[in-house]
């Protein structure tokens, strides 16, 4: 599973979901976000941003970063 990450100007990227228990898990942020980000779990990297429905398993989610 990965979280895809979409803030600032910036186009989305990815990070691996790592599953630390039912319902739980992590994944690290990068160094370059800060302020607000949305995150969205999915099951694969689609490129096409119409896909990504179909991948989805949760989100979007708004994360506040400091």
């Amino acid at each position: 599973m990965f979280i895809r990450w979409v803030y600032q100007l910036n186009g989305p990227v990815y990070t691996p979901l790592e599953i630390t228990g039912r319902g739980e898990g992590t994944a690290h942020l990068l160094p370059e976000m800060n302020r607000v980000a949305f995150a969205v779990a999915t099951v694969q990297k689609p490129n096409n941003v119409n896909d990504l429905a179909l991948v989805t398993m949760i989100g979007p989610v708004l994360v506040l970063l400091s």
